[in-house]
């Protein structure tokens, strides 16, 4: 477009601006902003679009079941993705309030089964999702739980057994747990004193914590039931005494034989626990 362009002499050049090129709006002049007061060729750039990873939805459903004193099991429904859910993380946190969230375990379906809890005491748990991606969902809604009591302190004994020895250690096989009480018990804990100079290198069974020489092993959710012992039976009749008068009068004749009471069979022992097993070195 040809414009007037100011020259030496106070005379005025005709010429032509060459194309100008920008990125953005049009610029604006002194008649205001619109392309209509500028001319050039314009140019425009443009940014790839941002995109976020899709994080999958939170499991739904969350809901325990069969608490006993050492144990609960969590179920939840599954959680969708457009990449696909690898798993779930399991969180659980101490007490009706407070305390942090931290995971315990995970889990490729939608069931969880945790062990090793303290009897009478509330656990407060939530899940997550997983996808392939690695990205995680929003947390689940929160479930509560209190496991039983299991029983009155000091109701169980441990008779261990050993099964096989070396001359660097042993095998107890089986550690038998009875339940001294009179009444099923859900959930035992026994402790023992290892003799001095031997560690504890391994358990099965039971959930095993040592300090020093003490062991202390907790039930887990699959053995916790435990039944009393029967009763006694009741102690054999004395043999009765020969009555006098059924005496004969004749010396020479005997005295009848009489027969003793049969004792009664004693029923197997029960009341015993899913027995257990430890490997220590001595």
């Amino acid at each position: 477009m040809p414009v007037r362009v100011p020259g030496r002499m106070g005379g005025v050049r005709r010429g032509v601006i060459p194309p100008v090129q920008w990125t953005g709006p049009p610029p604006t002049t002194a008649h205001g902003p619109g392309p209509r007061q500028w001319c050039g060729t314009s140019s425009t750039s443009s940014r790839g679009a941002r995109t976020t990873p899709r994080r999958p939805p939170p499991p739904a459903g969350l809901a325990a079941s069969g608490t006993t004193a050492g144990g609960t099991n969590l179920s939840w429904t599954a959680s969708s993705d457009d990449v696909g859910v690898a798993g779930y993380d399991v969180l659980r946190a101490p007490g009706a309030s407070g305390g942090s969230f931290a995971q315990v375990g995970t889990s490729a379906t939608t069931s969880f089964s945790d062990t090793g809890l303290t009897p009478s005491t509330t656990y407060r748990y939530q899940v997550r999702a997983r996808d392939a991606a690695g990205n995680l969902s929003p947390v689940s809604d929160t479930v509560q739980v209190t496991t039983t009591s299991g029983g009155t302190t000091g109701v169980c004994t441990a008779t261990p057994t050993v099964q096989t020895q070396w001359g660097s250690g042993y095998v107890v096989q089986p550690l038998t747990i009875t339940n001294t009480s009179t009444s099923t018990i859900t959930g035992w804990t026994v402790t023992f004193t290892l003799p001095a100079g031997h560690t504890l290198t391994g358990s099965w069974n039971a959930t095993v914590t040592t300090s020093g020489q003490t062991v202390t092993a907790k039930s887990m959710s699959f053995n916790g039931t435990l039944a009393p012992p029967e009763p006694a039976p009741p102690a054999s009749a004395s043999r009765p005494a020969v009555p006098t008068a059924t005496r004969p009068c004749h010396p020479d004749t005997p005295v009848p034989a009489r027969e003793r009471p049969a004792i009664p069979s004693l029923p197997a022992p029960a009341g015993r626990g899913e027995p257990g097993a430890a490997a220590i070195k001595a």
